[in-house]
């Protein structure tokens, strides 16, 4: 047994030789590595692409910072998660730039200026930039602190796990809080373990200062306030049961009081808001607590175990989110020193003085008891999402450090190892190799990252939400480099975030009033499909469609790029039980007579009926249907148009008549029954997108070419024929509107001006009513009409209230207007008049 000892002491003795390479006097390096480690893939292209919350966090900042600037200290809780620390940062920045304007003669730069109203990317990744830097300098203070703690080797193992940590990374790249709060949190849990350790009272008010500014990034940091109250009471029931000492809650409680002043003091002087309302301020801040710790994502859905859970994904969300975020080399390293601890080389652990302080294993365990606690604290609230969760991944990678050195010592042990250089910066090498390849392949996305152990981004998409905004650059500047780009509109359930990218215009995805139908393209993203964000009917119909680009990340389609319906106009109306119509596209709004109007038609079935006709009529101001057809599906849209939710394409086309007069007309849309005929509702277009501008045909039709319903063949003073006449029907009732339409062709071109008369004439040749004007309701002379001109003349009967039942007759006169001549008379038609019983 103590032969064996002896071999382990000798081992560890020489490991401690090789690892002189990275010793006391080499120091500086390490920080210089931990420092280029944690910087470069922090500063590096910043500008590619948003993360949510961002817009909200630059408005809230520059309230923040304008707030300061014009003394208004009540107005900044901008937040109220409550991200003071993060307003703090980025004011004080947009300061020092301000300064620096000045100082480079630039005095007229305004403060709102520096400060950046609208948020464009160049502008965001200086933002961003300040930010890494501050992450860098925690990352280097947590190694320093570390090295404290757990020894040099270890500390820069730790060092380089948490600097190269995909999921700490990935949120230290973007202006949000949570990778502010995940390192306040862990140099709060670091500094207090120092002061166990070391019994150092700056550390103590340290762990307070930084448990302070936790609190003011966000309110879970509450955790940590009952949190160390358990360590130190743990801590000081241990040291009486192994020393005698006195009560430890005497000892316990200035102990605590000394951290919680610290925390109080930094929370309190560093928000201006808590100075003049801290009432006010705290029952905000336990509003906004409850709401979110209660009600959760609100119905709104969140993806898990490949289903959408409507409010609380339940406790196993953190464990499962966990398990794909952490580094590759976390859970082996944190089962090594499982295995170690618990295993034959335990006294690795326990007596390894030369290696590592001999109370790892408590610190360890107090870290452990932090990342479990931690979980079961956040897995109460109802809102979850996996970067909440940030604050335990320090934690876990210093235990895996530990872990990973566990490893090297028992490895180091063979004889043909202890004379190899290699064998003293294995560990770093392994971890700057995996780490550092990781990061390389998710450049400059890293939320791309999921756990290669468990399948990677293949299998998280499906379990847990996979996707934020990566990729939405590569859509949009693919938008970009198209013609015409900044006249393009892009659908999107992230519009705004997509809207950073292209010059055009983008419109929220949703079926709610259908405006997506407007888009030139439609962007479908993963997170979106995982969360059923998107209407299963859009899905639907863009799957007739093939996509114009596809985004591939990790493996997987992170979104698809599909040519929209490109719609025209507007609508969005819905006539209940029928169909919506979303919009629709005039092949032309300006046309001559005799030409084809042909109409794209994009609508919902809301239930029409096989009975059900719908309409497309082109009308005058007086209602008159100059031109109707009816709305066919599209090929590819046959089943959807008997389909009930389905969204549909279709197409109406209107041979206009060739004798309609120029003007302006009205499209109209509606449904009708196909068999009698009778409305069943109308559409409103929008009055801006429903005119038809119509003009004269530049060649008028040979005479004989025209073939009205009802025939004649009267000719005016050998100028003007009238070749016909059409009549909606010969049966009406008192108080009846039909249509009488005359159809006329100049024989050359027309120099008198004609005066139409109709006269209803009874039984006895008596007038009981009559109409009297110029043709086209008086608006278009024929002395304006040239020659081969065919013009379509509708004349609006409506029949008198009073009439008796009987059989009537129409006659037509046509008069010379200057001299009122009767030029010619003809008995049109016979018209039988009847009245309900």
């Amino acid at each position: 047994m103590i032969e064996k000892k002896t071999q382990v002491t000798k081992a560890m003795r020489h490991v401690e030789g090789k690892w002189a390479l990275l010793s006391v006097g080499n120091r500086s390096a390490i920080g210089v590595l931990i420092c280029l480690v944690a910087l470069l893939p922090r500063i590096l292209h910043l500008d590619v692409f948003t993360a949510p919350d961002e817009q909200l966090i630059w408005r809230a900042s520059n309230e923040f910072s304008m707030a300061l600037v014009q003394g208004d200290l009540a107005d900044t809780m901008t937040l109220f998660y409550p991200g003071v620390t993060l307003m703090w940062i980025e004011t004080l920045a947009a300061t020092g730039k301000y300064l620096w304007n000045i100082l480079a003669g630039s005095n007229s730069v305004a403060w709102a200026t520096v400060l950046g109203a609208d948020m464009s990317l160049a502008m965001l990744a200086e933002k961003r930039l300040v930010l890494g830097l501050v992450h860098v300098a925690l990352i280097v203070v947590m190694w320093r602190w570390l090295d404290k703690l757990l020894g040099q080797r270890l500390a820069l193992l730790a060092g380089l796990l948490i600097a190269l940590d995909p999921f700490l990374l990935a949120e230290s790249r973007v202006m949000r809080a949570e990778a502010l709060n995940a390192e306040f949190i862990s140099l709060t849990v670091v500094g207090l373990l120092i002061y166990i350790n070391q019994m150092r009272r700056r550390f103590l008010l340290l762990s307070g200062v930084f448990a302070g500014l936790a609190m003011l990034t966000k309110m879970s940091s509450l955790f940590l306030a009952p949190f160390v109250a358990f360590v130190l009471v743990t801590y000081f029931c241990i040291k009486r049961y192994r020393q005698q000492l006195g009560r430890p809650f005497w000892q316990v409680l200035p102990v605590y009081v000394q951290w919680s002043v610290a925390a109080f003091t930094t929370f309190v002087g560093l928000w201006p808001a808590f100075w003049l309302q801290p009432i006010g301020t705290l029952q905000t801040l336990w509003a906004y607590v409850l709401r979110v710790g209660g009600e959760g994502f609100g119905g709104s859905g969140v993806f898990f175990l490949g289903q959408i859970q409507p409010d609380d994904p339940g406790p196993w969300f953190y464990p499962v989110a966990l398990l794909f975020r952490v580094g590759p080399l976390v859970l082996p390293g944190i089962l090594l020193f499982l295995l170690f601890l618990i295993g034959s080389r335990a006294n690795l652990v326990r007596n390894s003085d030369k290696l590592w302080p001999s109370n790892v294993a408590i610190n360890l365990g107090v870290l452990s008891a932090f990342v479990v606690s931690y979980i079961a604290f956040m897995s109460i609230v109802a809102l979850k999402f996996d970067r909440y969760l940030l604050p335990v991944f320090p934690s876990l990678d210093v235990i895996a450090a530990v872990g990973m050195g566990c490893l090297w010592i028992y490895l180091a042990r063979p004889a043909w190892l202890k004379n190899h250089v290699l064998g003293s910066v294995s560990p770093v090498l392994l971890v700057l190799v995996v780490q550092g390849l990781i990061c390389l392949r998710e450049h400059p996305y890293y939320y791309t990252y999921y756990n290669p152990l468990f399948g990677g981004t293949r299998s998280a998409v499906q379990y847990i939400r996979v996707g934020y905004t990566e990729g939405f650059d590569i859509v949009g500047r693919y938008i970009a480099s198209l013609p015409d780009s900044e006249r393009l509109r892009v659908a999107s359930a992230k519009s705004r975030d997509l809207q950073y990218y292209f010059q055009g215009e983008s419109i929220p995805l949703d079926n709610l009033d259908g405006r997506w139908i407007q888009a030139d393209y439609v962007f479908i993203y993963i997170s979106q499909l995982q969360r059923g964000k998107h209407d299963p009917e859009i899905l639907e119909y863009l799957a007739r469609r093939e996509p114009k680009l596809v985004v591939r990340l990790g493996g997987v389609e992170y979104g698809k790029l599909y040519p929209g319906p490109a719609a025209q106009n507007y609508s969005s109306y819905k006539l209940e039980g029928r169909g919506t119509l979303y919009g629709y596209t005039l092949e032309a709004s300006q046309l001559s007579a005799g030409q084809t109007l042909t109409t794209a038609v994009y609508f919902r079935n809301e239930g029409q009926l096989p009975s059900d006709r719908f309409y497309v009529r082109l009308i005058d101001s007086d209602a008159y249907v100059w031109a109707e057809a009816v709305v066919l599906p599209r090929p590819g849209f046959e089943d959807a148009f008997r389909t009930r939710e389905a969204i549909v394409e279709g197409e109406a086309t209107l041979p206009l008549p060739v004798g309609m007069p120029p003007g302006q007309y009205v499209l109209k849309m509606g449904y009708e029954d196909a068999q009698t005929g009778q409305p069943i509702g109308e559409f409103v277009l929008p009055a801006d997108a429903d005119d038809v501008s119509v003009t004269l045909p530049s060649v008028f039709p040979p005479l004989g070419d025209i073939h009205p319903p009802l025939p004649l063949n009267i000719v005016l003073q050998d100028e003007l024929s009238l070749m016909g006449y059409g009549l909606d029907t010969d049966r009406v009732m008192p108080g009846d509107v039909i249509w009488l339409t005359l159809y006329w062709q100049a024989l050359v071109d027309v120099s008198h001006d004609y005066v139409i008369g109709l006269q209803l004439l009874d039984e006895t040749g008596a007038e009981v009513t009559y109409w009297l004007g110029r043709p086209v309701r008086s608006s278009y002379p024929t002395d304006q009409w040239q020659a081969q001109q065919v013009m379509q003349d509708p004349w609006q009967l409506i029949m008198p209230p009073d009439l008796p039942s009987g059989r009537y007759s129409l006659v037509l006169s046509v008069y010379d207007a200057p001299t009122a001549k009767l030029v010619a008379t003809t008995v049109l038609q016979e018209l039988w008049l009847t009245r309900d019983e």
